[in-house]
């Protein structure tokens, strides 16, 4: 008897599935956009700092019931890292 009910609710999830992909579901798809990354209260300066995972970083006042966030920057700097670039025989060289 549990064989029977095992088998009939693994029946049911696969016609769910099938059923739900014929009346159109598509593949998952990520959100694009900010999203926050983490963030912390400054209590000496009364104010609240997020960072995107972008590096946009906020801050946030709390001198009323309402907090406005506004843009305080980049953590990341903005400009790239300039580099070499080097095969790896040059680096075995190196090594050597």
């Amino acid at each position: 008897m549990r064989r029977a009910r095992m088998f009939f609710y693994v029946s049911g999830g696969i016609l769910a599935l099938v059923v739900a992909f014929h009346l159109g579901a598509t593949n998952a798809q990520g959100q694009s956009g900010n999203i926050a990354a983490g963030g912390f209260y400054d209590p000496d300066h009364r104010r609240w700092v997020i960072v995107a995972t972008n590096g946009d970083t906020y801050t946030g006042s709390t001198n009323s019931d309402i907090i406005q966030f506004s843009f305080a920057g980049n953590a990341f700097g903005g400009s790239p890292i300039p580099t070499k670039v080097e095969t790896w025989g040059r680096i075995k060289a190196d090594r050597r």
